[in-house]
């Protein structure tokens, strides 16, 4: 073996055979003898130079148990160590390119004639204080194909550019395994893996779940939630899954769209009641559709909803009056079919009101019905509902004595400090600025609260001495 020191100032080494091995410059045999030298000084063995500004070419085996390479003279060299092969050569060392010079250490690199040196794995030092030798202040990080390392991932594991398709981290189990994680992750607290990957995982071309999913919250009046998102640009489309929880309504399962602002069905656990909040087209029924007498509809009532106002009901599907023809109900015949009678309907206006203030850019605030000025907490301004009542509208007019500039400011009705609905939003720089929204359908019950909830934008020019007033209409 050859062994070439690129660079060095200092060097403490013992070289020890197990049989005697030969120094091919004069052959002179060599047994367990210790050599010091200092200041670049040669080594000579029987007045030949052996070590030095060249190599030491040993025939057989050799055993070096120990030394330092030292090379500090400015930032711009190092030691390093260069491995040659019949087919490549590979160098491990201090680098002196990157983040100052002279303190990170490349554990693997390659050559590449034509081109020098390529990095694969890589450890930043990532000092914070004066980067000398002597400044211990920060730590490092590791760099798999990625140099320098980043400063604030411990490890990272990089594609190289000119491989694109390879996978990056490849987790390969043994065939004699039966049961253990491939992936896991543990708090600090002991060795337990809290969540993981087993190792009868499925994964093509999407992911498959062999046993249940487990959404945890860990407050029941913030619950997570399920989302499903379709477009990775807009989320403003997703749909949301959630398990609900107010004083008011106890558990509901919900499913609503992603600002809240539509809950399209509801199931109440402690009720045992769904609610449908949007149009429901069957494609299939049961009953050959010959008569209304043949068609089953289990819980007649219908909740929220003018009977008189119902447009007629379509039926559509194969097992219609014809084949391929749709049954239509007029609003009569629905009410005979459901066995219920129009219910007598009140509606009720509650009024709203905030002193003057002066908004703040990207604040957040409340107010509802009592003489003061928007509060900056929410839960201070509760409007409560004392009977089950359809939210169906809300008028508020907004009053700025300075105008201010036209960046969009948003309102929303919050109900029991759980889930906001847009009221609207409004850009314009006039001192008169009205959100209206006359098409609300929220349903709420007895103990419910709600609130009005400003979202300021970062204005240009902010609108001062701003009152508000108006009211949201309920049945």
């Amino acid at each position: 073996m050859k062994l070439r020191f690129s660079f060095f100032s200092f060097l403490i080494f013992n070289i020890g055979y197990g049989q005697q091995e030969s120094i091919d410059q004069d052959s002179t045999l060599i047994n367990d003898n210790q050599i010091i030298k200092t200041f670049n000084e040669d080594i000579i063995l029987n007045e030949s130079n052996i070590l030095g500004d060249g190599n030491i070419n040993v025939s057989g085996l050799f055993t070096f148990n120990g030394g330092n390479l030292i090379n500090d003279s400015d930032n711009s060299v190092a030691p390093e160590l260069s491995f040659k092969g019949y087919r490549q050569s590979w160098r491990m060392g201090i680098d002196v390119a990157n983040n100052g010079g002279s303190g990170d250490f490349v554990l693997l690199a390659r050559d590449v004639p034509g081109f020098g040196v390529n990095d694969l794995i890589y450890m930043s030092r990532n000092k914070e204080g004066d980067n000398s030798i002597t400044d211990t202040s920060g730590y490092p990080t590791l760099g798999v194909f990625l140099t320098p390392a980043f400063p604030d991932i411990q490890t990272t594991f990089a594609t190289i550019e000119d491989k694109p398709n390879r996978t990056t981290v490849g987790i390969r189990r043994a065939e004699a395994t039966t049961d253990n994680f491939m992936l896991g992750f543990l708090g600090s607290e002991d060795q337990i893996v809290d969540y993981g990957v087993k190792n009868n995982f499925e994964h093509s071309p999407f992911l498959k779940v062999r046993g249940d999913i487990e959404v945890l919250s860990d407050d029941k009046y913030d619950t997570s939630v399920l989302r499903l998102n379709a477009n990775p640009l807009d989320y403003s489309s997703d749909f949301v899954i959630k398990n609900f929880y107010s004083h008011a309504t106890g558990y509901e399962f919900r499913m609503f769209s992603s600002n809240g602002s539509n809950n399209f069905y509801k199931y109440n656990n402690t009720e045992k009641i769904s609610t449908f909040n949007h149009h429901i087209i069957a494609n299939k029924f049961s009953g050959d559709g010959s008569s209304l007498t043949n068609l089953t509809i289990e819980n007649k009532s219908i909740d929220n909803q003018k009977l008189s106002d119902m447009t007629p009901l379509t039926i559509k599907g194969n097992n219609s009056t014809k084949e391929g023809a749709p049954l239509d109900l007029t609003s009569e015949q629905v009410r005979s079919l459901l066995n219920v009678t129009e219910k007598a309907y009140q509606t009720y206006v509650i009024s709203l009101q905030a002193h003057m203030s002066n908004p703040e850019d990207n604040e957040i605030c409340y107010f509802g019905n009592m003489p003061k000025a928007p509060q900056s907490e929410s839960r201070k301004n509760k409007i409560y509902i004392r009977q089950e009542s359809v939210l169906s509208g809300v008028e508020i007019f907004c009053y700025s004595e300075k105008s201010g500039s036209n960046e969009k400011w948003d309102l929303y009705l919050r109900v029991n400090d759980e889930v906001d609905y847009l009221i609207s939003s409004v850009s314009n720089s006039n001192n008169e600025r009205v959100f209206s929204n006359p098409s609300l359908n929220i349903n709420l019950k007895d103990g419910d609260f709600i609130e009005i909830k400003s979202v300021n934008p970062k204005w240009e020019i902010n609108p001062t001495e701003t009152t508000f007033g108006g009211y949201i209409k309920l049945n």
